[in-house]
């Protein structure tokens, strides 16, 4: 399980992201929230770098990492051998998954079962 976020840098609005120690660890599930532009979709592309195994197209440059309970991590290097389940349900989840002009698509309920 994923444990903290250490570091972000060159990634949207955390230029230069260092984890406070007041920053509590993640759980099993996490929901993420905040003020518009805080953050929140660029938090979770780094997320779903992690599900997808490989770097987002508009961070190429990005630099991270992320340590889980059992105390590896996960960085820009390693992400594409990545052997965490990680699900995303985010502003691009949306964009890759659903229609709004009445083409077909697959519907949640499938996308949530591989979950």
């Amino acid at each position: 399980m994923l444990k903290n976020i250490l570091r972000m840098r060159e990634f949207g609005v955390f230029d230069d992201y260092t984890k406070p120690v007041a920053i509590q660890d993640f759980s099993d599930r996490n929901i993420i929230y905040g003020w518009n532009y805080s953050g929140k979709t660029t938090i979770s592309r780094l997320f779903g770098m992690l599900e997808s195994k490989q770097l987002h197209s508009d961070f190429q440059d990005v630099q991270f990492n992320v340590s889980d309970h059992g105390g590896a991590s996960i960085s820009e290097n390693t992400v594409s051998a990545c052997g965490k389940v990680v699900r995303v349900f985010n502003t691009d989840f949306i964009a890759n998954n659903l229609e709004w002009n009445g083409q077909s698509f697959l519907p949640i309920c499938k996308q949530l079962r591989s979950w």
